[in-house]
Order: C-alpha cells, then structure tokens, then sequence
C-alpha cells in the first residue's frame, strides 16, 4: 500500500499523462507488477557486481528512478559510491525523482555501510522508503516515507483515500522502544545473529562451489550465488533438496519479466538462499542437503 500510495501521489501531483520510469533488471515483483499495472512506460537497467549501471540510464525526461541501492534484489549487490553520485546527477539532469527502497539495509556485515541516496541529496530527488518487516516482522504492517516537501501534501492524501491509516496502538509502543533505545539494542543483537547464520551459508556455499560467485554477502538477510551449471541440473538439485525438506529459489522462481530480461544477457544460473528465518543448525542441515544432493549422479 505504500508504494501504491506513493505512486497515485506522483501521478496526481505531476498532473501529467507522460509516465516514463526507470527500474533496475532483475528487481522486486512487487514493483515491477504495480508499475506495470498503472501503465508505466518501463525502462530497465541492467545490474552488475557495482548494482545499477547508470551509464545506460536514458537522457530524457523521466518521472521516476525505482532502485534498491543497499543491497540489490535479487541480486545482492551494493550501489557504489561513485554510482550512487552519477545517479543523482542524473536525477537532477533529467528532472527524476529517486525511489530509493531500503528494505533490508538496516542490517550490515563487516564493512562500514556506505551513505543512503537520501544522505546524500541536496537536491530533494530522493523518496526514501523503508519497512519494519525485517525487523518487527511482516504482520507488523509498518513502512514509512522521507519525501521531498513538495509530495507530502499528495502522499498523505493518497495513504489516506488507500486505508485507514495504521494502527496507532503499535506506532505508538514502536516510538517508545525506540525513545528508549530497545529498539536499537534489538536490531544490534538481531545483526549479530544474522551475521553468524550468513557467514556459515557464505562458507559453506563457497566450499560446495567453488568456482561459483556469491554476492549479497554484507547486508541483508539473503545470498545469490551465480554458477556456471545448465538449467536443468539445477533443477535436479532443487528438486533433491526439496524431498529432503530444502529449498532455495532461482531465478525463473521469482519471474516477473525483469528476471527474463536478465537472463537473455547472462548465461548463468542464480541460485538464491535466505537466512533471516534459519538458526545455525537449519543452515548446517541445508549445506549438508546440497552436499549429498551434488554427490548424486
């Protein structure tokens, strides 16, 4: 509901029938199935081991930039620094706002994380969008926006004419855990334990192949592994671990069209394994399942 209150509110404020949008290839289905459905005029940028490639994005007037610049979906990976700077002078050439959606980032793993979009716009380009799905828990329902001034007054109209609002009786104890700093000290122990669960997978995974090329691997809560191996003896694996009770999803899994479009430039499979929802011991259990799944003929 919040990127679909966001986007009436974009459409009303512009008053302008022209919807040109940029969005990142793979990316998230939730997205890429609402821009579709109002009508956007799509164009899709591919990703590389640095994220978005903006110097393929397009010189013309363009409405909106949907990207995940923290930690890529599905992919995994990082924005870079010099990226992130040539896509907001991009922003302001072509007169783009920036949907920057930041919807695992809260968690980082060894490397000092680098500046939000957001951060980092003196131009207000940028609509920062996060979640407390990964942190409180999907049935929480909460998200949250940082616009630019000028679409507050659209946002809040739209959120309102969408539902009726959430519940204040959990925005309320969220604000005080957070007044009191709980909050904060729950994401710190979270992130410790996520670390220890993605720093086993990332080993394990690294053991098990070798030669494959695994990205994701500092912040958020899943892995993409890429590997030199044709379709179909993934799938022989897939359905191996999954009679043993083991799944993991590839890219044809979460196909949306972008994950097509991918696939016609790059000839690997992606594999993809989440571990916000495993303990230690289920994350053994899972590389011991792809172990004996590989040694099979």
């Amino acid at each position: 509901w919040l990127m679909m209150s966001l986007w009436d509110a974009l459409r009303m404020n512009m008053m302008i029938s022209y919807q040109e949008l940029v969005r990142t290839f793979p990316c998230y289905s939730g997205a890429w199935h609402l821009f579709n459905y109002y009508g956007a005029d799509i164009t899709s940028i591919a990703v590389d081991n640095h994220g978005l490639q903006t110097d393929k994005l397009p010189e013309y007037e363009t409405q909106l930039c949907y990207v995940t610049p923290a930690h890529q979906y599905p992919m995994g990976s990082v924005l870079s620094l010099e990226r992130r700077q040539s896509l907001l002078t991009w922003a302001q050439r072509v007169g783009a706002y920036i949907l920057e959606d930041d919807y695992d980032a809260v968690f980082t793993y060894g490397e000092n994380p680098l500046p939000a979009l957001k951060a980092m716009d003196y131009h207000n380009r940028v609509i920062y969008m996060g979640t407390f799905s990964k942190t409180l828990g999907p049935g929480t329902r909460l998200g949250y926006l940082i616009c630019p001034d000028e679409l507050l007054p659209a946002v809040k109209n739209m959120k309102a004419l969408n539902n009726n609002g959430s519940q204040w009786l959990l925005q309320q104890f969220l604000a005080e855990l957070m007044q009191n700093q709980v909050f904060y000290s729950h994401i710190s122990k979270l992130a410790c334990n996520y670390a220890a669960r993605l720093n086993l997978l990332r080993d394990g995974l690294s053991v098990l192949f070798p030669s494959g090329k695994i990205a994701g691997a500092t912040a958020g809560l899943h892995l993409s592994l890429r590997v030199d191996r044709h379709p179909d003896m993934i799938a022989r694996l897939q359905q191996r671990c999954l009679l043993a009770g083991i799944r993991f999803d590839t890219l044809p899994d979460i196909e949306n069209g972008s994950g097509a479009a991918w696939r016609r430039e790059n000839s690997d499979a992606v594999m993809f394994f989440g571990f916000g929802g495993l303990q230690i011991q289920q994350i053994k259990k899972v590389l011991s399942v792809l172990e004996q799944a590989l040694a099979q003929p």
